[in-house]
C-alpha cells in the first residue's frame, strides 16, 4: 500500500524460515530508512518467533499462522487507526509490542478450503514465463523416463497442503 506522499503505509514481508532472519532484519531497516512511518508486518514461519523479531528487528507486527484472513482484518484496523492498541488486540493471529510489553492475540481463523483460490497462471502466461513452472521435462522430477513414456505429457507443481501442523 502506498500513500500519496510517496511513502509506504504498510510493507509486508514473508519470511519462510529462520534462516531468513538476517535478511528480514536488513530489509526492515532498509524499508524504515526510506519510509519511516510505514507499518512493517512480517509473516511466514519466522513470525513464530514474533517476540524476538519485534524486539530485535525494526518490525511493527508479526502475523502468525495462516495469514489470509488475518491480514485483511489487520489492514482494516491499520487504515482506520494504526495506533489503537485495543483494536489491534482484537485482531486474532498477530503479535506486537505496546511499549516494552509483548502481546500475542492468539491464533487467527484458518481459511476453509473454499476460501483458498486456485492459482491464477494468467500472469505467467502474459509474461511468457509459464514454461518455467509447467514443463515437458519429466526427467527432472522422476529420474530416467523414456521418450515414449513422456511424449505429450507435462509436469507442474501441485499445491497439496498448506500451513504448519504446529500452527506456526
Amino acid at each position: 500500500i502506498k500513500n500519496t506522499e510517496g511513502q509506504f503505509d504498510v510493507v509486508g514481508v514473508s519470511a519462510v524460515v529462520s534462516t531468513a532472519y538476517a535478511y528480514t532484519k536488513r530489509l526492515a531497516r532498509l524499508v524504515r530508512s526510506v519510509s519511516p512511518d510505514a507499518q512493517i508486518i512480517v509473516g511466514g514461519g519466522l513470525a513464530a518467533s514474533a517476540e524476538t523479531i519485534l524486539r530485535k528487528c525494526d518490525v511493527d507486527i508479526c502475523v502468525s499462522g495462516d495469514g489470509e484472513i488475518v491480514i485483511q482484518e489487520l489492514l482494516d484496523v491499520l487504515a482506520d487507526d494504526a495506533g489503537n492498541i485495543e483494536r489491534l488486540k482484537a485482531v486474532r493471529g498477530i503479535g506486537f509490542l505496546d511499549g516494552d510489553r509483548f502481546h500475542f492475540t492468539g491464533h487467527g481463523a484458518a481459511p476453509t478450503a473454499e476460501d483458498i483460490e486456485w492459482p491464477d497462471f494468467g500472469i505467467l502466461e502474459a509474461d511468457g514465463s509459464l514454461q518455467h513452472f509447467i514443463g515437458d521435462d519429466l526427467d527432472l522430477f522422476y529420474g530416467r523416463v523414456t521418450q515414449d513414456e513422456s511424449k505429450g505429457k507435462k509436469i507442474a507443481t501441485v499445491i497439496s497442503t498448506k500451513g504448519c501442523v504446529a500452527r506456526c
